[in-house]
């Protein structure tokens, strides 16, 4: 799936970038102005708008010497236009519904990467961070914690077609990624779109848990 434009899946680049144009405002527009909002030609996209109109999609009316277009809201396929160009949130919802049923809740989940940016194209990874649960370690051989990542890379596959890219790490390893001012953490924390779990800020802030312990023994 090209993750920056998955609706190309389901349609021809002009159409796709004509009903964008028009998903993207309620105002009616000229041929013109539609052609300049989805930076195609502007008689591929008069074409495109004349099928439209046809499957009654778009509505057309005269305006002078020019037509006014806009989308018929009340179509039967306005639904499917809105998932075909909402696919990122739809993403983020099947996972987060299929994590909550995890017998081993994470810690955090997020998408980051070009998923989560909206770049990248078809052979991009989907780039993912999970953080793990405070007694669940790196060398752990707990076959529920590497069953369920196993299973959400097997899904992600399913999903989109593309590969997961799986980042797996501790609440202290981000803490010491964020002290060392890590590339990466800069990334997620920029551009990550949060799953589920503990937003990754309020992690960060809590101190570990071997010097919480000894505040309270003290």
């Amino acid at each position: 799936m090209d993750v920056a434009r998955p609706y190309l899946a389901l349609l021809p680049p002009v159409r796709a970038a004509t009903l964008l144009a028009l998903r993207r405002t309620v105002a009616p527009m000229t041929g013109r102005e539609v052609a300049r909002r989805a930076g195609v030609s502007q008689p591929a996209v008069l074409e495109a708008l004349k099928q439209f109109v046809e499957h009654g999609l778009v509505w057309s009316q005269p305006a002078g010497r020019a037509n006014l277009y806009s989308l018929n809201e009340e179509h039967l396929l306005v639904a499917a236009v809105d998932e075909i160009f909402d696919v990122r949130a739809k993403f983020v919802n099947r996972m987060a519904a299929a994590v909550s049923h995890w017998e081993i809740p994470p810690l955090h989940v997020s998408v980051f990467g070009s998923m989560a940016r909206g770049d990248g194209g078809r052979d991009s990874d989907i780039d993912l961070l999970v953080v793990r649960p405070r007694f669940v370690d790196e060398e752990s051989d707990d076959f529920v914690w590497r069953g369920q990542l196993d299973t959400l890379v097997h899904e992600v596959k399913l999903w989109t077609g593309n590969r997961a890219a799986l980042v797996e790490l501790s609440s202290e390893e981000l803490r010491t990624m964020n002290r060392d001012k890590h590339r990466l953490l800069t990334e997620i924390r920029r551009d990550g779109i949060r799953v589920c779990g503990e937003y990754l800020d309020k992690i960060l802030l809590r101190k570990p848990e071997r010097a919480r312990q000894h505040s309270v023994a003290g």
